[in-house]
């Protein structure tokens, strides 16, 4: 890359009405392959110039098979006017050592940073979190200093104890440190605080996750609150005082527009969310392990030494005091809408309650569930200025240079048209009236374990009683990638809102992040809540015991399964953040999902598996079936092959895309007599299409990374096979309402994906097979889209989420089709399918797991694996 030559533009805009000074602003860029190998020798220029300090910390996420890079996260600090906005530029510069720096040095267990004559000291062992804050070497923070407070269900306080830290980003802009504890005889709940310091600045970003590393008991398989696996607290908060010699008044805001309110003296004060405020605020959705929603306040309240002095529905205040020679301000985002939430002062100790104490019932972490606060602290606030962490600088990247960039594959067109079916329901995901934002308002959707998730409203067609129904989504369908599909692609900013917010709720809440469940279940997604069943107290948890009244035990219950495995938009968010818990989350999705669909590696679970083949070939046998695949054409096969390739796109790890092939393999061949398969029962089969797209996906990356071996065009010769198929037998499911259990509109969504994957296959086809496929593609598209106008269910969660992963490709022209077939015409003769059902086949397979277990298990694994299965509770 010359110097002086754009990467990509930027849009900033201060949407504020007062000035945002020394803004630390963070954006992950795309780059094109080749031109990006250092990380480091960038700065922002902004009208010809480069910004004043515009130097940029570059750090690489992910790169191109040449190792340049792929995504490139920029940091870097900016001020902005009230109402500005900024074009900003990447460009490469040699700019002399004129930026503020952030400095650092490590003695013993503790870590000073120096920005800006301010000194912070953290200690990485004992209950003082951050020790000391200086300005000029004036103690800003009494000698308690900061320390983080749980309080278990009695109402003893337990101090955290950090026993080990990490240092993520070092450079002269951010410096990032990773600190990880516990609450000493509390088994079982982990801490988890990420500190982010900003060169030129006092400000601080912190980051709070509380996480219960233990497992749910779910007897039967039942999911719900009060599992003997939660835990169960009174309220976790940071508590710290000003320096003694301190006697400046505390003043607030309740939320950015308001007016500064004082509190003089010894006064106390409280600001306290105890619901969302909305009109569905004491809502079913907020039930406890007892089934009772024990909120009573709709909304906030505000004490001063114990008397409410205000009232409201949301608050998101802001905390301001002046702190001898500088100033401090305290903002925690999402405030009301992930309640329950509190700021106190009393006694001059300042308490940041993220679980309040005041909350009239415990506060109750499951099994394998985490919870992630933020806060927004500048220790050298301005009255006169917008506090830090409040209104967020808007982002904007342009979208060409990323189209142009390569580094996502599926892309909305230059310029999307704004008619066409598909536009019009991308219009509703955002309407103000039917969007996803206004649905969160039928249930009311808040709370800290519910903000970010969508209403699964289609689940309540069939409620016949007069109750709010409550169910769950649980990124069905990947909305998030979707989400940030559209966001990158046009540029517009309320789609960037909506997928970091569902972000935020998938890490934490949806995903079974625990080592000690069964195997299978460890780190899985779960299942949206069970179809046509009210939550119950299950949660996002999928079955609860009271679905036990609608159905028999043989039929509710189950824990997390590969065939709801979605890794995409965490993978892009990854992208869009640096965040690495989110790098992880993909990873292990991956590890599980592939453990799911193989089964697990213990030798007893092989001889349970081995009975059910030799049963399983028995009853092909007698009913003469003549296939079987080594896996399910399904989308638990499909979804696992995403999985690994999102994993080696985030590893460059051989071994993920070695599971692929592997995956493929096991499950279709070019000769496949389809017709064995029986694809067009759709109540049992329709998923198939899920897979032929992964297997798409699989056949871009192997074009990536230039490997057109025999396994890119096995791979290939499978998917035109497929699709070949599909063109001469499939049929709009709503055509057959017969086979249908529920005809619905959600079978018309489902026709958008057929179109999908004849539109990917055309891209492999020769010129002839192409136009057919196109042609056939824009016939799916059509009777899909039509079928589903007719529907007044058509805008419910469900359909829309179908329609935005798999109806975007409706837009695309011919031109904008990529044809690989004249560069890629290499021919094999891949004889008959291999897979046939044969006693000999089974054996092998029998063989094969055993081998494989052997080199995995252990004695304690095998233990494990049969404990879990003798369990009664």
């Amino acid at each position: 890359m010359n110097s002086g030559e754009n990467l990509s533009k930027i849009l900033l805009t201060n949407h504020s009405r007062l000035i945002k000074i020394e803004e630390p602003i963070s954006i992950s860029l795309p780059c094109p392959i080749g031109l990006v190998r250092d990380c480091n020798a960038f700065a922002m220029e902004f009208n010809d110039e480069a910004i004043p300090d515009g130097k940029v910390q570059g750090t690489a996420l992910a790169f191109w098979p040449d190792h340049s890079v792929k995504w490139l996260l920029c940091d870097f600090i900016v001020s902005l006017a009230p109402g500005q906005s900024i074009e900003c530029f990447l460009k490469r510069y040699n700019l002399k050592n004129s930026y503020k720096t952030i400095m650092h040095k490590k003695e013993g267990s503790r870590i000073f940073i120096y920005s800006n004559n301010f000194e912070f000291i953290i200690n990485m062992a004992g209950p003082l979190i951050i020790e000391q804050i200086k300005y000029n070497n004036i103690d800003i923070i009494s000698q308690e200093g900061i320390k983080v407070v749980f309080m278990d269900e009695n109402g003893r306080k337990h101090y955290a104890i950090i026993h080990d830290a990490n240092f993520v980003n070092t450079g002269p802009i951010k410096y990032t440190v990773e600190l990880y504890g516990g609450f000493g005889e509390i088994q079982d709940v982990s801490l988890n605080i990420k500190l982010n310091f900003y060169a030129g600045t006092a400000k601080v970003f912190m980051e709070i996750v509380i996480h219960n590393t233990n497992a749910a008991k779910h007897p039967e398989g039942l999911w719900d609150l009060g599992d003997s696996g939660s835990c169960l607290f009174k309220a976790l908060s940071i508590e710290f005082q000003l320096n003694k010699k301190n006697n400046s008044p505390i003043h607030y805001k309740l939320n950015e527009k308001h007016q500064w309110q004082s509190v003089e003296g010894n006064n106390a004060i409280e600001i306290y969310q105890e619901s969302s405020g909305r009109t569905n605020w004491n809502s079913s959705n907020h039930c406890n392990r007892d089934g009772i929603v024990p909120m009573t306040i709709p909304g906030f309240k505000v004490f001063k030494n114990g008397n409410c002095i205000g009232s409201g529905s949301s608050a998101n205040p802001i905390l301001f005091c002046k702190a001898l020679s500088t100033s401090i301000s305290l903002f925690m985002p999402y405030f009301w809408q992930e309640f329950p939430k509190s700021y106190s002062v009393h006694g001059g100790i300042s308490e940041i309650s993220f679980f309040p104490s005041r909350f009239p019932d415990l506060h109750e972490l499951q099994g394998g569930e985490k919870k992630t606060h933020h806060l927004y602290i500048d220790f050298g606030a301005k009255e006169d200025t917008c506090p830090w962490g409040t209104i967020p600088i808007e982002k904007k990247i342009e979208p060409l240079p990323l189209q142009k960039s390569g580094a996502l594959i599926d892309f909305l067109p230059k310029s999307l048209k704004e008619s066409g079916y598909y536009n019009n329901y991308r219009r509703v995901v955002l309407d103000k009236e039917e969007g996803f934002a206004a649905k969160r308002e039928v249930i009311d959707e808040y709370g800290w374990r519910n903000f970010g998730e969508i209403y699964a409203d289609h689940e309540a067609v069939y409620n016949v009683e007069n109750t709010v129904f409550i169910s769950h989504y649980n990124n069905q369908y990947d909305p998030l990638y979707s989400f940030y599909r559209e966001y990158l692609s046009s540029g517009q900013y309320d789609w960037k809102v909506l997928a970091e917010e569902l972000a935020r709720h998938l890490i934490d809440i949806d995903i079974n992040s625990t080592e000690k469940d069964r195997e299978e279940y460890c780190h899985g997604l779960f299942w949206h809540t069970d179809h046509y069943l009210d939550a119950g107290t299950a949660t996002h948890r999928s079955f609860s015991r009271k679905h036990l009244k609608y159905k028999t035990s043989a039929f509710c219950g189950g824990g997390p399964g590969a065939e709801h495995c979605y890794s995409t938009g965490l993978t892009v968010h990854y992208f869009q953040t640096g965040d690495t818990r989110f790098k992880k989350a993909v990873v292990d999705l991956a590890d599980w999902s592939y453990l799911v669909v193989s089964g697990p590696s213990t030798l007893l679970a092989v001889i349970l598996w081995s009975k059910r083949a030799l049963n399983g070939w028995w009853q092909n046998r007698k009913s003469k079936i003549t296939f079987q695949a080594t896996y399910p054409l399904s989308r638990g096969t499909g979804n696992c092959i995403n999985a690994n390739l999102d994993a080696h796109e985030l590893t460059g790890e051989q071994q993920y895309l070695e599971r692929c092939e592997q995956l493929i393999e096991g499950t279709v061949h070019p000769k496949d007599p389809i017709e064995s398969r029986h694809l067009l029962d759709p109540e049992n089969c329709w998923s198939y299409t899920v897979f032929m797209v992964s297997l798409a996906k699989y056949l871009e990356k192997k074009r990536e990374l230039q490997e057109l071996d025999r396994k890119y065009y096995f791979a290939r010769d499978c998917l035109l096979h497929y699709a070949n198929w599909m063109m001469e037998n499939e049929y709009p499911y709503l055509e057959k309402k017969e086979l249908l259990e529920y005809p619905n509109e959600t079978w018309a969504g489902q026709e958008l994906r057929k179109g999908l994957v004849m539109m990917q296959a055309a891209k492999f086809a020769d010129n002839n097979t192409r136009s057919i496929l196109i042609k056939k593609a824009r016939f799916f598209f059509e009777a899909g889209y039509k079928e589903l106008n007719g529907w007044k269910t058509r805008y419910l969660t469900r359909p829309l989420v179908l329609v935005l992963q798999n109806g975007w490709a409706e837009i695309l022209r011919n031109e904008d089709i990529p044809c690989y077939h004249t560069h890629e015409n290499a021919s094999y003769n891949w004889g008959s399918s291999d897979h046939r059902s044969s006693l000999i086949k089974t054996i092998f397979r029998i063989f094969e797991k055993f081998n494989n277990a052997l080199k995995k298990t252990s004695i304690q694994r095998e233990l494990s694996w049969l404990t879990f299965r003798l369990k009664k509770y």
